[in-house]
């Protein structure tokens, strides 16, 4: 992840409604596009590059910045 464009990305439960009520909020008012928004429940997401489960990433928020 470059830092210069991302320097944090949001973890989030796309089967969620509050989860992608709050993604979205948090879209509209990420107008520099620094946001990078991970849908951890995506097909094509894979847990084991942030060093947990699924389940973990589901029991709570996550994020991380770019460093």
């Amino acid at each position: 992840m470059d830092p210069r464009i991302y320097p944090f990305e949001f973890l989030y439960d796309g089967d969620c409604a509050l989860c992608r009520a709050d993604v979205a909020r948090l879209q509209r008012h990420d107008r520099d596009g620094h946001l990078r928004f991970i849908d951890v429940r995506a097909d094509t997401f894979d847990p084991a590059l942030y060093g947990r489960t699924q389940a973990q990433l589901l029991a709570r928020i996550h994020g991380r910045c770019a460093d």
